[in-house]
């Protein structure tokens, strides 16, 4: 099976990387810029970096300035409108996930306007034409929305956020440059670098971990948080499952693909069975609540459309990380450390 890796078209990276934003967009034959950044980015000077060598090179551009933390659909739709009126015909996007995010809803909706709504580009949107061409210049180290094809909009009238999944919206270019940095606010920058570390360390320290690809690509994942929330239901599978689910707008998922450390149980057998799930691949076998072979296998039972099952991969491995991470939350309870997932 064939992996799919998205990538800008370019990358700089290191001091005085935003030189090069000018010469990429005249090379290219662009001649207004629609600047995307927050308004706290303005007035700490940040944005004025950028916009202070486009003014050195009489290169024409609309600031647009009205993103909120967490944008919303009418930031999106507000932002499409200052790009008609601007007549622009590029952008530039600095700040962190919230000005990134919007821009990338404003390039694909401008040429794409059929998704104008912006909610229908919820999940997996079937856009035919790449964004507007984009330079994503980021200010924090937590997101890495410059360089992901994800983006994640609020929806104020049904009080919930969807996530937003398309090759189509990533930047051409992505300007990595430390001096964008460090001249954040010093909590902020510190902030933000944590976060970068923690999810790092989550990837990392975490064993019970699911994910769901389709088409190459990563569109839910989930862990095992049974003991953080005192919940039976809480696999990795169930999670990543449910997540998938909402990123696609169906509760079928038969062009998708599950991988998972450890062999599934029942219930989490079952849930990918009626998901129809087309693959599952597994590390450790588990001979005391495993339902794809360990104790008996969910998919041998006559049951409509099962998947096609890959197992036992890496199974020691899997299974020596496993009972080590597990052991000393599973001392005192008495239960098998590789059933008890």
């Amino acid at each position: 099976m064939a992996d799919r890796i998205v990538l800008n078209t370019i990358s700089y990276h290191g001091h005085g990387a935003i030189e090069n934003i000018v010469p990429e967009l005249t090379a290219r034959g662009y001649k207004k810029a629609f600047v995307c950044s927050d308004p706290d980015l303005i007035k700490f000077g940040v944005t004025k970096k950028v916009t202070d060598l486009l003014d050195a090179a009489n290169f024409a551009y609309a600031v647009y300035s009205e993103i909120k933390p967490n944008p919303t659909i009418a930031n999106v739709q507000d932002g499409v409108a200052a790009f008609k009126a601007a007549e622009a015909d590029c952008i530039v996007t600095i700040g962190g996930g919230s000005s990134m995010d919007t821009a990338k809803a404003i390039g694909i909706i401008i040429n794409n306007p059929e998704f104008a709504d912006v909610r229908s580009l919820e999940g997996v949107a079937p856009t035919k034409k790449h964004a507007v061409f984009t330079i994503a210049v980021p200010t924090t180290a937590g997101t890495a929305a410059e360089v992901t094809i994800n983006y994640v909009i609020t929806d104020v009238e049904k009080k919930r956020k969807f996530v937003c999944v398309d090759t189509n919206d990533i930047p051409e270019i992505a300007v990595v440059d430390p001096d964008m940095m460090s001249s954040m606010p010093k909590g902020l920058t510190a902030a933000t670098g944590m976060d970068a570390l923690t999810h790092a360390i989550e990837g990392y320290i975490t064993k019970g971990h699911c994910v769901i690809v389709r088409d190459g690509q990563i569109i839910a994942s989930g862990r095992n948080r049974r003991e953080e929330k005192q919940s039976a239901a809480s696999h990795a599978e169930m999670e990543a499952l449910a997540q998938a689910n909402e990123v696609l707008h169906s509760w079928r998922l038969d062009d998708c693909d599950l991988y998972v450390t450890l062999e599934p149980c029942p219930m989490c057998a079952g849930a990918i069975l009626n998901a129809r799930i087309r693959r599952v691949f597994y590390g450790a076998r588990d001979d005391v609540m495993g339902a794809c072979g360990g104790v008996l296998n969910l998919y041998m039972e006559g049951f409509p459309r099962p998947p096609q099952l890959v197992g036992n991969i890496c199974g020691d491995e899997c299974r020596d990380v496993l009972q080590s991470f597990f052991r000393t939350i599973r001392s005192k309870s008495g239960e098998n450390e590789i059933g008890a997932l």
